[in-house]
């Protein structure tokens, strides 16, 4: 049984994952359309739709670097990357923002039913996000720029290295914003844990030298969290929820602990990870665990008939029934994604009788977002070595190098058999040309995922500069190995 619910949600994790990146994939492209492409298509061109909005509302923002008009820098993602970055930090988690609380996302109510769409928020960072920003695409146009026989305007190295420093800070500068704005949200949403928030922050500043200050475990959920700290402002009235004999095994535990809560008492490490264990995922602590409570005379077997209580009282409550149902979730979630898929294929493989270009284009954006699943799968599967490299290099996020780098030297390799191909290439070899450049390339490498790390790093270590090495060694890579594919492709031609 253990072994069908894990093969169940690994298989819930691939079908959001491919469903989201199809959509990151479609919205990637479009917008890159509409702000830069179809600016410079010709002026009689009538045959989509985007070609007239972009001009009637002027909204054309950047360049594909290879025409006459100027403002490579602003390459043709530089949009996408943005608003990706910012959906990014808009939905962190409360503990990713350090604020009190254990919610998923942190700009929702705690009782909200998104909150336990665990998939869904996997899918939307990982799969959208990560599908609609590409760093392949962005390093891609800088080298076609650097390179210049393909550009009207010949050489531009100097645009292709602002266009690289632009797409950096603006993507760190969005995802920052996202965060904030996030914060925002989760004080107006969450008002019981702003005050809880503010309390905490006020005793760290007033008492951080005072040994009697308790540690707060931020991962708990809210009513453990408060209980064992004793910080239960406002929060009274949901003593009543609870019968006094379940709320005594809970007392039990903090009155056993409470002395190893205290910042500088040490083992605050094992009591935390006691109670994550427990509380939250749900699980028996290892036999280190048990030995070190054991010595300390903590209570974990009260812990453990704590959880079993509440659970009994939640599906007794109203709570269980907030919100829609398991199933009605599910088909809410899975049916726009389904149907984007379906739609995908549909107009990607189908054959029109009115051809022409009209459906040139959409046959290709189609083909382009079926192969956007693959590259987002393998870059979430490569997320798996991030951590996994040996000192001095651990805190490097190897599988996002390998996947932006990776997709890099892919997209590099289609521009070289663009150029070389360009006079005898097919219809159906320009179809897969694309789909492996936008769709796989750009859908397995991520800006979002990339800003967030170094953000992370920054933070981590803020006298260190691995943040900065991290991010501008992966642009200098991808650089130089994107230049070392594509130059001789062209000099050859």
């Amino acid at each position: 049984n253990s072994c069908h619910n894990c093969l169940y949600l690994e298989g819930s994790k691939i079908a959001y994952l491919s469903a989201y990146a199809i959509l990151g994939c479609l919205c990637r492209v479009l917008i890159g359309r509409i702000l830069g492409s179809e600016c410079v298509s010709d002026s009689n061109d009538t045959s989509t739709w985007m070609y007239p909005v972009a001009i009637k509302h002027n909204l054309c923002l950047t360049s594909n670097g290879q025409t006459h008009q100027n403002g490579g820098a602003l390459f043709i993602d530089l949009p996408v990357n943005m608003l990706g970055s910012f959906i990014m930090g808009l939905l962190q988690s409360a503990p990713g923002l350090n604020l009190a609380g254990a919610n998923p996302i942190a700009c929702l109510p705690s009782d909200h039913w998104f909150q336990s769409w665990k998939v869904s928020h996997l899918a939307i960072r990982t799969g959208f996000c990560g599908s609609l920003t590409t760093f392949a695409s962005w390093n891609s146009q800088m080298i076609v720029m650097m390179e210049g026989s393909m550009t009207e305007l010949g050489t531009q190295i100097f645009k292709a290295m602002f266009g690289y420093a632009l797409g950096l800070a603006s993507a760190m500068a969005s995802f920052q914003t996202g965060r904030q704005v996030a914060i925002w949200l989760y004080r107006l949403t969450n008002p019981n844990l702003a005050k809880e928030d503010d309390l905490i922050r006020d005793e760290c500043n007033e008492m951080t030298m005072k040994a009697n200050r308790l540690l707060v475990h931020r991962g708990l959920p809210d009513f453990e969290r408060m209980y064992l700290t004793h910080h239960l402002d406002g929060k009274e009235a949901e003593f009543s929820q609870y019968k006094t004999s379940d709320l005594n095994k809970l007392n039990r535990w903090r009155s056993t602990t409470e002395t190893h809560r205290m910042l500088g008492s040490g083992f605050q490490v094992e009591l935390q990870d006691i109670e994550r264990r427990i509380i939250i995922e749900g699980k028996n602590p290892n036999s280190c665990l048990i030995r070190c409570a054991s010595n300390f005379g903590w209570d974990v077997s009260s812990l453990k008939k704590w959880v079993v209580a509440k659970q009994k009282h939640k599906c007794k409550s109203s709570i269980c029934q907030k919100g829609m149902t398991k199933s009605k979730q599910y088909v809410a979630a899975a049916f726009p994604f389904c149907a984007a898929a379906g739609i995908a294929m549909w107009y990607g493989l189908m054959e029109t009788e009115n051809g022409g270009e009209y459906f040139t284009l959409y046959r290709t954006l189609w083909v382009t977002a079926l192969f956007a699943p693959p590259g987002a799968l393998i870059r979430w599967k490569l997320s798996i070595m991030n951590g996994k490299v040996a000192e001095p290099f651990a805190w490097l996020p190897i599988g996002t190098v390998c996947a932006n780098v990776l997709a890099s030297t892919i997209s590099a390799l289609t521009l070289a058999i663009e150029v070389i191909i360009a006079d005898s290439a097919s219809k159906e070899n320009l179809y897969l040309l694309a789909a492996v450049k936008t769709g796989f390339a750009g859908s397995l490498s991520t800006v979002s995922t990339f800003v967030a790390e170094v953000h992370s790093l920054n933070t981590k270590y803020p006298h260190r500069a691995v943040g900065f090495v991290y991010a501008f060694g992966s642009l200098f890579l991808a650089c130089i190995i994107g230049l070392m594919i594509y130059i001789p492709a062209v000099k050859s031609v």
